[in-house]
């Protein structure tokens, strides 16, 4: 027993952790050197896969997570066969982005672009000091619209769920705020003119009138 607990210790350490995952097999560039498991890879226009960089975390790029470590310093002219995962749950800090010729952990803002293509985080209960804290919400718009009689803004353009947004409205001389009125979005705009963000998009119209 002890020798399979430290087994299954050490993979939980070193592995990605992979949940769910559909693995697919993939060619990737030569030329890129040694690029680890957990690397995001993208498919580029002559069809092979690259190390993705924090440029290539984007919807333009189809977007993989490498199932295992591969060196393409070997035959550098010969494009290496590798599996990769479509989507799945992996651990925090185990997915990463090229850097310089590094490998580092994603931000929480690339979490969030890899959710689009069904690649998740999940922190689990043991996450080391190197690991990145990420948040998987999904931001939704703010939109304020005054009428005529004075301003009105959000003091965020977009917010995630359970986030606070405060309006600022100011009226002009001679006039004062007639109604705050949601009009997307099913939000309650509090006295203080603050609402906590939920999940969907927000719009408010403000109008004002004579004092």
């Amino acid at each position: 027993m002890d020798t399979l607990y430290g087994t299954l210790g050490a993979s939980e350490v070193k592995e990605l952790l992979v949940e769910g995952g559909k693995p697919v097999a993939v060619s990737i560039e030569p030329g890129n050197g040694a690029i680890p498991a957990g690397a995001l890879i993208y498919r580029k226009s002559s069809g092979l896969y690259a190390p993705a960089a924090a440029g290539q975390i984007s919807t333009s790029y189809n977007l993989l997570v490498l199932q295992n470590a591969v060196d393409t310093t070997t035959d550098a002219g010969v494009a290496v066969a590798a599996a990769a995962y479509e989507k799945g749950v992996f651990k925090a800090g185990k997915v990463l982005k090229e850097n310089s010729g590094d490998y580092e952990a994603i931000s929480a803002d690339e979490a969030l672009v890899l959710r689009l293509f069904g690649i998740t985080l999940s922190p689990f209960d043991d996450w080391g000091a190197d690991d990145v804290e990420v948040d998987n919400r999904l931001a939704h718009s703010v939109t304020v619209t005054p009428g005529s009689g004075g301003t009105a803004t959000a003091d965020k353009a977009t917010a995630k769920i359970g986030d606070v947004v405060t309006l600022t409205i100011t009226p002009e001389a001679g006039k004062v705020i007639d109604a705050i009125t949601v009009t997307a979005g099913g939000v309650t705009v509090g006295d203080d003119k603050k609402f906590v963000m939920g999940d969907k998009n927000v719009a408010i119209s403000v109008t004002f009138k004579a004092e």
